[in-house]
């Protein structure tokens, strides 16, 4: 009986521990502009969000990275890694573009359901 009611006691920390993890609010990382008014930033936005794509794989150390999208005025000025670090404790990824390191050129754009960003050589 003290055994079961241990072990539910668990699981609902457990479940409550992730429940609150999946709700906390997301923390700034990135920054998208437009020129045009007919660009949906909140759709970027979501995307950039979705866990789909690893922007840490295209963010520099030591300085913020503007990538733009394709077929638009669209931007997306990615915090530098170091910023990430200091801003919010986060432990800089190992697929960080270090200074020295060569890099490719590219742009984004949106995946047809709108949920990711696929990356194109310029």
């Amino acid at each position: 009986m003290k055994k079961s009611k241990l072990l539910l006691s668990l699981i609902a920390m457990l479940l409550s521990g992730f429940l609150f993890a999946q709700n906390a609010p997301t923390k700034e990382h990135f920054i998208i502009t437009k020129n045009t008014s007919d660009i949906d930033v909140q759709k970027y936005a979501d995307a950039a969000n979705s866990g789909f794509i690893n922007l840490d794989a295209y963010r520099f150390y030591d300085k913020r990275r503007v990538i733009n999208f394709t077929g638009t005025d669209a931007t997306i000025e990615l915090y530098s890694a170091k910023e990430m670090q200091e801003k919010y404790g986060k432990i800089v990824p190992a697929e960080t573009i270090m200074p020295g390191q060569a890099y490719k050129e590219i742009t984004f754009s949106l995946t047809l359901d709108g949920k990711s960003f696929k990356p194109q050589l310029k």
